[in-house]
């Protein structure tokens, strides 16, 4: 099983399901009946991930942007502007913040409606720090 594996990461966790990764492989997996979901490779590992509230959906990013829709749909958003993805947060039911990389010159933060994957740019969002995982955004 997936999550005895030493090497699994949680990445996110909700009342049903538990999204995480072995490496540049993530899954999602029902803590009821234990079943896996594969949901995507990832060149190297994938960042972060958010599930939904209702576990409607989750989302994991990294060299790109996986969207997993109840019962089986997988969505790919693979954009330059959109990569590497640093962090994913959480807003609504339908709508989740990204956070792309903050060293570089393309470093944004970004909404996704995950109903219509529409993409809005909110804001540049640039650190002129050494690197952390720590900051405000």
């Amino acid at each position: 099983m997936i999550i005895i594996d030493p090497s699994f990461r949680k990445l996110c966790e909700n009342k049903d399901f538990i999204l995480g990764n072995v490496y540049e492989k993530s899954y999602l997996i029902n803590k009821e009946n234990g079943s896996v979901i594969y949901i995507s490779d990832f060149y190297g590992e994938p960042s972060s991930g958010v599930l939904s509230d209702r576990s409607e959906w989750c989302i994991v990013g990294g060299d790109k942007l996986i969207v997993w829709k109840k019962p089986t749909k997988l969505e790919l958003i693979k954009e330059e502007t959109l990569s590497p993805i640093f962090g994913i947060k959480y807003l609504s039911e339908i709508e989740v913040k990204i956070l792309v990389d903050p060293w570089s010159e393309k470093g944004a933060i970004w909404l996704l409606n995950i109903q219509t994957l529409e993409r809005k740019k909110m804001a540049d969002f640039k650190l002129n720090s050494e690197y952390t995982e720590e900051f405000d955004w």
